[in-house]
């Protein structure tokens, strides 16, 4: 995802991280869990790796 100005302005002010999350997620962004569970659908990992290395996600 590319950095918008919205997103650059809420970094800039020290905006906390979650609601950053918000915000990049609204505008397009996919998290690493999300990006991950598209690939157990697609048969490339398994849901238990995903569930491994996203676990603090």
């Amino acid at each position: 995802m590319t950095m918008t100005d919205e997103l650059r302005k809420l970094v800039i002010k020290r905006t906390p991280g979650s609601e950053l999350k918000k915000l990049a997620v609204s505008q397009g962004m996919q998290t690493l869990r999300t990006a991950a569970l598209e690939k157990v659908r697609a048969g490339l990992t398994t849901l238990q790796q995903v569930m491994i290395i996203t676990s603090n996600h």
